[in-house]
């Protein structure tokens, strides 16, 4: 009876954590990316002021919406005969750095590899 119930509690016990830790590593990721962005880019961004005590704060995730508004912005510069050029001038001052070549390269084919789902660079066997 009691090998029952501690079987029983095992194997719920293990259940859960196999619910719960994905969810955990997940919400640890999104946190740390969310503290890194914001950590960066909240300097940057204008401080508001609160009219009833008329004092400076700082709002959290502030950063990270002038960051999705940057990266809104180099889209709309990417997507025009301006920024082709441009993105084909920054292209080839990259591949020209020894060390930079490397690393710009690599993530250059990552991230090929990940807009070209639709079109076939990933095949379903």
């Amino acid at each position: 009876m009691i090998k029952k119930i501690l079987k029983h509690l095992r194997s719920k016990i293990f259940a859960g954590i196999l619910v719960v830790l994905p969810l955990g590593i997940t919400l640890f990721v999104l946190k740390f990316v969310f503290n890194i962005l914001d950590s960066i880019l909240d300097p940057l961004m204008p401080l508001l002021t609160h009219r009833l005590f008329e004092r400076e704060i700082s709002i959290p995730g502030f950063g990270i919406i002038g960051f999705f508004l940057l990266l809104y912005l180099f889209g709309v510069i990417a997507t025009n005969v301006f920024g082709r050029r441009l993105v084909g001038w920054a292209d080839r001052l990259f591949t020209n750095i020894p060390v930079v070549k490397n690393i710009y390269l690599s993530s250059k084919q990552l991230t090929n590899a990940l807009s070209n789902t639709g079109k076939g660079s990933f095949r379903q066997a």
